[in-house]
């Protein structure tokens, strides 16, 4: 199968609507495309990974996300369990490992996943990017988002303090990421 047959199951769930400027479709593509760019890596460090979870992990992690909402995890799982024929209750534990600054990556799909949902964090031009379409879901003013993606950065560096990525295929990056985090600290206005 590939990137458009997965995105196809999904997409209704992840509308291009005002307001899903990044939390959307091309969330998910851009991470299928990334967990393919390194697949043979990620399945040569992690022989026992089951490919099918994660990648049904990934379509519905972010599925019916809303700023607004603090159980967006919960959220996608129910859009999961309620829209998906094979619904795996391992999926809904990898959906609910991504909870924010979650410390618990105890499968490899875990792991993975994280790590792709976190793979900005690695190119500075990517992480602003994404930082712009994330302060256009929420309706505040420029400086009350700022402050808080502040907050939420300096969050990063007290609860990554062992890197952010947690897989070995994707460790080499941490150091990049963690200046990036730090650049944004010091230099997000």
């Amino acid at each position: 199968m590939n990137i458009s047959d997965y995105i196809k199951t999904v997409a209704p769930f992840y509308t291009l609507e005002i307001g899903k400027s990044y939390h959307n479709i091309t969330h998910i593509e851009k991470m299928l495309n990334i967990y393919f760019k390194y697949e043979s890596d990620i399945v040569a460090s992690y022989p026992n990974i089951n490919k099918e979870l994660l990648i049904t992990s990934i379509l519905w992690h972010d599925a019916g996300y809303s700023p607004y909402n603090k159980e967006n995890e919960k959220t996608a799982c129910e859009i999961y369990k309620n829209n998906c024929s094979d619904y795996d209750q391992r999926v809904v534990d990898i959906i609910m490992s991504t909870v924010p600054f979650n410390k618990v990556f105890d499968t490899p799909e875990k792991v993975i996943l994280h790590d792709l949902d976190w793979f900005s964090f690695s190119d500075i031009d990517i992480l602003i990017e994404d930082e712009k379409l994330i302060e256009q879901e929420y309706e505040v003013a420029h400086s009350v988002f700022v402050e808080g993606r502040r907050k939420f950065y300096e969050n990063c560096l007290v609860s990554f303090t062992e890197g952010l990525f947690k897989s070995v295929v994707f460790e080499k990056f941490n150091e990049k990421a963690i200046t990036n985090v730090k650049s944004r600290v010091k230099n997000i206005k």
